[in-house]
């Protein structure tokens, strides 16, 4: 995963005075900032929930309260959420969140920000919301939650949970409603938004049986979403079991969560570092948090249409406002898995491409790490993705490159579009789909940074030319208006302008501008392209790809179809058929039984107006020929 560490470097700030709040839960004390020539209230490291210590570790948050009686400083960034990037890293007192108001009359719009990181590392402090807020005059947010094996560690059962973390985010959007009001805002126009596992954290709020409405209006989901399949932990007894017994804490064992809370963070650290790469920690359905398997829910909606069904699994999803969108390279993150299985099976990089059983390895990898099926229907879902785009030269960057490098591209494709795309797309068309209020649009970044952006890439030069993972974020938060000693052309100026522009009107109206279409389902998916050329909108995004990600899902999550032979050409195109044309509503043998009634209706219609054409022909003749006879009579 991309890191986001070095957001916090790109920013100006001039602390001119430290500033006394009183609120609700007791005196606070913050900071008073000129960002962008506008002032801003800031205030760091607020706790929203207690220590996630001792008997609270492995348990869902409690909130903290009020602030101490001498009053709370709020002037510096508490403690981020344990992670390891090499060595350890922050800590467990670490749900904390961090405010930016502009000193201008209260009520403002809300956004809060939920970071990404794989669910694994990432902390608030490196997403300062000054200059957005400053710009466009709302009250910014950023939360820390629980990570990797402190927040996503589960049994599957009743002993241990898990999701701690999205009830870290949950709380956290709670404490805002209940009091961002105290700070200028409008508890009343909430957005939630984020970027990766931030997307996928917002769209598992939104499905959550246990938020509403009431809680927060509209969201925001940047290159992520709940929908992606590789992003939920289907087998948690597996991980839990590796993590425990490398602990000395057998799964079975009766006193196993006392265990648990006996470790220190580093040796819980450690554990969790060892399984990550093979078993990661991922929400899971917890029947509490998340009650539907999203993926399977989806699957159904796809292959049949079952509206009834994904009705009732995504509840109000469709009421709220939602804003979603990609860049066009997101792959481009994924490469290092690709490189390490390059060098480990043949001991190259990427630069002359690789081979076909590196290709397959790694997508083994990722992103089928986690389908709960055999390696036969692996091979079945990988042949088809091969298949798929080696015929499909449209998808590839350039006609000149071998086919080893193709293999490349078509790897960065594959991981880019399952993981990130194509379930952000989903996302909009089950909204749309089950809908009954809320508003939908869509987005795709395709501007690749003049700035520090290459500095985070692993893979080929040749590869790269549009917009990685996380490329869009310096802009929705205003870095290159004041970016340090960073470069940022006039263009990238007045495109951060713009989404933050787009962004914030979503917070506040629910809807992005004039730039955007509403997207609809299944009749007028348009999207809205966005660089510093133009801002062109678009429709029906990833379709064909995104037909054939529908038929790999239903394939490795609904296993009893893949017994379905592949050896023949009738074979394979029955099996497609079966979930490449559910988004399109039609079998092909439907839509030719429609096209043969519309042919037919159409000759009708074209024999019914020429009938009538040439009675009303007729009849003006005879008309005519009337009227000239009674003139002679009357002469």
């Amino acid at each position: 995963m991309k890191l986001h560490f070095l957001l916090l470097l790109f920013f100006v700030f001039c602390a001119t005075e430290e500033v006394e709040l009183p609120t609700s839960l007791g005196k606070v004390t913050g900071l008073v900032t000129t960002v962008a020539g506008e002032g801003v209230l800031e205030f760091r490291g607020i706790p929203y929930a207690k220590p996630p210590v001792g008997k609270l570790r492995f348990a869902k948050p409690e909130p903290y309260g009020e602030f101490p009686s001498s009053g709370l400083i709020a002037t510096e960034f508490g403690e981020f959420c344990a992670q390891s990037l090499g060595i350890l890293q922050g800590g467990e007192d670490c749900l904390f969140l961090n405010i930016y108001s502009p000193q201008t009359p209260s009520n403002k719009s809300v956004m809060l920000w939920i970071h990404g990181g794989g669910f694994a590392f990432g902390k608030s402090n490196d997403f300062n919301g000054a200059i957005l807020a400053a710009s466009e005059n709302v009250v910014v947010v950023t939360i820390n939650y629980r990570l990797n094996i402190f927040g996503f560690l589960t049994t599957g059962d009743d002993k241990l949970p898990g999701n701690y973390g999205l009830w870290d985010q949950r709380l956290a959007i709670q404490w805002v409603k209940d009091n961002i009001k105290d700070y200028g805002g409008n508890s009343s126009e909430i957005t939630i938004f984020g970027e990766s596992a931030g997307a996928r954290s917002v769209g598992f709020q939104l499905v959550s049986p246990r938020n509403s409405q009431t809680l927060f209006q509209r969201a925001i989901m940047q290159s992520g979403s709940a929908l992606a399949s590789s992003y939920i932990n289907r087998d948690p007894v597996e991980v839990a079991s590796t993590v425990t017994e490398s602990l000395g804490c057998p799964l079975n064992a009766e006193n196993l969560i006392d265990c648990l809370r006996s470790k220190s963070v580093s040796q819980l650290q450690k554990a969790s570092n060892s399984v990550a790469r093979a078993l990661p920690f991922f929400p899971t359905i917890d029947n509490d948090f998340l009650k539907h398997d999203l993926g399977l829910a989806l699957s159904n909606f796809t292959s049949d249409n079952s509206m009834a069904r994904t009705t009732n699994v995504f509840s109000d999803f469709g009421n709220y406002d939602i804003l979603s969108g990609w860049n066009n390279q997101e792959g481009l993150i994924y490469m290092n898995t690709l490189l390490t299985v390059s060098e480990e099976m043949t001991g190259r990089n990427l630069s002359e491409g690789v081979s076909e059983e590196v290709l397959l390895e790694a997508l083994r990898q990722w992103p089928f790490i986690n389908y709960p099926v055999d390696q036969q229907p692996k091979e079945i879902v990988v042949r088809l993705l091969k298949d798929y785009f080696s015929s499909t030269a449209e998808i590839l960057a350039s006609e000149n490159l071998s086919i080893e490098k193709k293999r490349v591209e078509i790897y960065s494709q594959i991981a880019g579009d399952l993981v990130l795309k194509i379930p952000g797309v989903q996302s909009l068309q089950v909204h749309s789909a089950t809908g009954k209020e809320g508003n939908a649009y869509a987005y795709e970044f395709t501007h690749r940074r003049s700035a520090y952006g290459a500095a985070w890439y692993d893979g080929p030069n040749w590869l790269r030319y549009g917009a990685d993972h996380t490329d869009e974020i310096p802009y929705v938060f205003g870095t290159p208006i004041e970016s340090g000693d960073l470069i940022f052309t006039d263009e990238e100026i007045q495109l951060s302008r713009d989404m933050m522009k787009m962004w914030s009107s979503f917070a506040k109206t629910g809807n992005p501008g004039e730039e955007f279409n509403q997207f609809e389902f299944p009749r007028n998916q348009t999207y809205t392209v966005l660089n510093t050329e133009q801002f062109e909108r678009k429709t029906y995004p990833l379709n064909d790809v995104q037909r054939l990600w529908s038929a790999v899902d239903s394939a490795i999550l609904q296993t009893e179809v893949v017994d379905v032979p592949f050896g023949s050409t009738e074979s394979d195109e029955k099996y497609k058929y079966k979930y490449l044309d559910g988004m399109l509503e039609l079998t092909p043998e439907e839509a030719n039984k429609v096209m043969t009634v519309l042919l037919i209706l159409c000759i009708l219609f074209g024999l019914v107006s020429v009938a009538a054409i040439c009675c009303f022909i007729i009849w003006r003749w005879k008309c005519a020929k009337n009227a000239a006879q009674m003139s002679v009579n009357n002469k």
